[in-house]
């Protein structure tokens, strides 16, 4: 994962303003077709992207609501399956990360309920 410093999200930022707003002006300044958009020298290409597909989900079992309405949003039920066994604590840091560092909107009264299903279905014996 990329990391950027402040000053780089700021111009980012900037960069990706002036080319929607040239976009939605008509800008001369702007060059777009289907795939492109060129601007302060800056030129963005639109890709598509083909998702493998799973018909796994998760087994039944206290918990299980609150993961699939908290977590199936980013990550699919086959790659939390696959996760190596865990203890508690390593799931309870692990949720918290989501919070906090990935801003996951997932309410704190959910967190108990996320680390125990996942302790009890994929947890450190």
């Amino acid at each position: 994962m990329a990391v950027f410093s402040n000053s780089q999200v700021n111009r980012i930022v900037v960069v990706l303003a002036v080319v929607m707003w040239a976009a939605v002006r008509g800008s001369g300044a702007v060059r777009a077709d289907s795939s492109t958009v060129t601007a302060a020298g800056v030129t963005l290409h639109s890709v598509s992207v083909d998702l493998p597909g799973s018909d796994r989900s998760f087994p039944n079992a206290a918990g299980a609501e609150a993961v699939n309405n908290n977590c199936t949003g980013c990550h699919s039920p086959g790659m939390v399956l696959t996760q190596p066994p865990l203890p508690a604590s390593v799931w309870q840091t692990e949720v918290n990360k989501m919070r906090t560092t990935y801003k996951a909107p997932i309410v704190a009264e959910d967190v108990p309920a996320i680390v125990a299903y996942l302790t009890q279905i994929d947890g450190a014996k």
